[in-house]
Formats: structure tokens, C-alpha cells, sequence
């Protein structure tokens, strides 16, 4: 059960404002104030509706991003890659170019 406020006990006010109007202009006031209330309320559902799509892409991709990197966590992180030794014929930039298969990773 949850607790009430201060804001919940009913007063006079509070009951003659749901009661049933006296009168052909508290009916039409009424209305349109309740108009204004439904198309902000209309207003507010959109941005949350298009705030919960925003929101569902980027989960999207932190679970991808996840999927992805729980393989790579679940095995031992990856041995460190000795730079090869730069033979007589080899140049410091014909060894930078050779391909490589392994990233050394630095915590």
C-alpha cells in the first residue's frame, strides 16, 4: 500500500472542481482546459515514445558491442608481439609494412 500525501486529501475545492459544472461557460472553460491537457499530455507521450527508440538503438549496439567482446574476454588476453629483428637487407620501413594478426594491448 503506498503512502498519501498532503496532496491527496480532498478539500472543498478539490471536490467542486470534480463535480459537475453549474454552468454553460465553467462546462466550455473546463473543456478547453482539459483540451490543452490532453495535447500536452499527447505531446509528452510522443517525446517519450521517440526518446524510448533513441534509446533502444543505443542498447542495440552496447549489446553488439558486448556480444563481440565476450570472446575476447572469456580467453586469456593476447601474448605481447616481439618487434622482429631488422635483418642486413631489411629498412626500418620495410618492416613497420609487414602485416600483422595480433595487437599488443598495454594496461
Amino acid at each position: 500500500m503506498r503512502t498519501r500525501g498532503m496532496r491527496e486529501i480532498p478539500t472543498a475545492f478539490g471536490l467542486a472542481k470534480r463535480s459537475k459544472p453549474n454552468s454553460r461557460d465553467e462546462a466550455i472553460t473546463e473543456m478547453a482546459r482539459l483540451k490543452h491537457e490532453k495535447a500536452r499530455l499527447e505531446r509528452e507521450m510522443a517525446l517519450w515514445v521517440q526518446n524510448e527508440k533513441r534509446t533502444e538503438k543505443h542498447l542495440q549496439k552496447v549489446r553488439d558491442r558486448l556480444a563481440m567482446l565476450e570472446p575476447i574476454v572469456a580467453n586469456r588476453p593476447p601474448e605481447p608481439v616481439l618487434k622482429p629483428e631488422l635483418g642486413a637487407d631489411q629498412t626500418q620501413a620495410e618492416a613497420t609494412t609487414e602485416k600483422w594478426d595480433t595487437i599488443k594491448l598495454e594496461y
